[in-house]
C-alpha cells in the first residue's frame, strides 16, 4: 500500500512539474508607431536636418523565435529648402520586410538561451505616394532596431530605417527630380527618406504550449 501511495505521488508531483514546463509565443503582434523623419536628397544632403513628425501602425507574423515579417504603414511629410524657400511634401509608405532577431526571442522557462529582448535588422520592399498628385515611388527599406517584450502581451520597440527610393522625385519638384539625368544607374543618388520611430504593440495568437516532459508520461 506504501508502495503504491509514494508512486501515485511522485507520479502527480512529475505531471505539476511537467505542465509548468512550458513555452509561451504568440504568433503575431499589432500596434501604432510614431517618431520623427527625414529627407536626403538632392535639397537636404545632410542627415537629421529638417525632422517632421511621422506615424503608422505595424503589424508582425512570427514564423520563429528568431524570423518574422513586418507590415508597415507610415505617413508624415518631408522638408527642404530651395531657392531661399521652405517647403514640403506629405508622403504616406507602406513596405513588407524580413526580420532577423539577434538572439532567440522567446519567454521559454526551459531555454536558458531565450530573451525577452533583442536587437534586430530587416530589409524588404514598399510603396509610397508622395504630394498632391500621389506620385508613386518605390523603395528598399532597411532598419536596425530593439524589441523589449515587457510583459507577456506588451512589446516595446524603437527602430531606425531607412528607405532607399528607385527615383529621385520624392521633392514633389521639377527641379530636382534628375532633370539632366546626372544619376544614371547610380540608386545611391537617388532619394532617401528616414524613420525612427518608437512603437507599442500587443500580442495575439497564441501559439499552442508545448510541454516536453508531457509524452514521458502521457
Amino acid at each position: 500500500m506504501s508502495r503504491i501511495f509514494r508512486y501515485c505521488m511522485v507520479s502527480v508531483l512529475l505531471l505539476s512539474f511537467a505542465t509548468e514546463m512550458h513555452s509561451e509565443r504568440y504568433l503575431c503582434e499589432i500596434g501604432p508607431i510614431a517618431g520623427g523623419a527625414y529627407y536626403v536628397g538632392d535639397a537636404t544632403p545632410v542627415v537629421f536636418q529638417h525632422v517632421r513628425p511621422v506615424y503608422g501602425a505595424a503589424f508582425r507574423y512570427k514564423f520563429d523565435s528568431r524570423w518574422s515579417l513586418a507590415l508597415k504603414g507610415q505617413h508624415g511629410d518631408i522638408e527642404y529648402e530651395f531657392s531661399d524657400e521652405l517647403y514640403r511634401n506629405e508622403i504616406t509608405t507602406l513596405d513588407v520586410a524580413g526580420e532577423f532577431n539577434f538572439f532567440k526571442m522567446e519567454r521559454n522557462v526551459y531555454d536558458s538561451s531565450c530573451k525577452n529582448y533583442s536587437p534586430y535588422l530587416n530589409i524588404g520592399i514598399g510603396v509610397s505616394l508622395s504630394g498632391t498628385q500621389n506620385n508613386l515611388g518605390i523603395y528598399t527599406p532597411v532598419g536596425i532596431g530593439f524589441k523589449w517584450n515587457i510583459v507577456p502581451l506588451i512589446n516595446l520597440q524603437i527602430e531606425w530605417q531607412h528607405q532607399f527610393y528607385l527615383s529621385d522625385k520624392l521633392e514633389g519638384n521639377d527641379a530636382l527630380a534628375n532633370s539632366y539625368k546626372l544619376n544614371g544607374t547610380n540608386f545611391l543618388r537617388n532619394d532617401m527618406f528616414s524613420t525612427i520611430t518608437f512603437g507599442i504593440t500587443v500580442n495575439l495568437w497564441k501559439e499552442r504550449d508545448v510541454c516536453r516532459m508531457c509524452d514521458m508520461f502521457l
